[in-house]
């Protein structure tokens, strides 16, 4: 694992700053995944975050938006509101929902995320040589 881990900082940097390369990569101004909500559901950069930093919080807490913000020991005001939050959601709902041929927003989404995920993490066979070994063959040469 150290030589991946070498390759991440060199691809990435270290510390505070590959942490913020990487979310740069994966939702920055210039990420697909911006510009796919961008084009989609016209989200400018502030909603995207809003939308995000709220989802992400929902997911934390695994309750509803809704109930969160009921509930008194959790302070949303940091967050979209209520209301803003469900007229994104409906975007996304209706986003190329009577178009056949088109994909659903949630499918444009996961192929963005993939392919920054692909393009951020997987190594191209000139960057890195991947070798196929037995167990015995990494724990006795360690192949460096």
């Amino acid at each position: 694992a150290k030589k991946e881990v070498e390759y991440f900082i060199g691809r990435l940097g270290h510390g505070e700053e590959g942490v913020k390369k990487l979310f740069q990569e994966c939702f920055g101004k210039k990420s697909e995944l911006f510009l796919k909500c961008h084009e989609h559901l016209s989200m400018e950069y502030t909603d995207f975050c809003c939308f995000l930093a709220t989802f992400l919080l929902e997911c934390k807490f695994s309750k509803t938006y809704s109930r969160l913000c009921n509930d008194k020991y959790v302070d949303t005001s940091s967050f979209a509101t209520e209301q803003q939050y469900k007229q994104w959601w409906k975007a996304i709902d209706e986003c190329n929902q009577c178009e056949r041929f088109l994909s659903q927003f949630w499918e444009v989404v996961q192929l963005a995320f993939n392919n920054t995920m692909q393009k951020t993490f997987q190594p191209t066979n000139c960057e890195y040589k991947i070798y196929v070994t037995i167990d015995d063959d990494k724990k006795h040469y360690n192949f460096h």
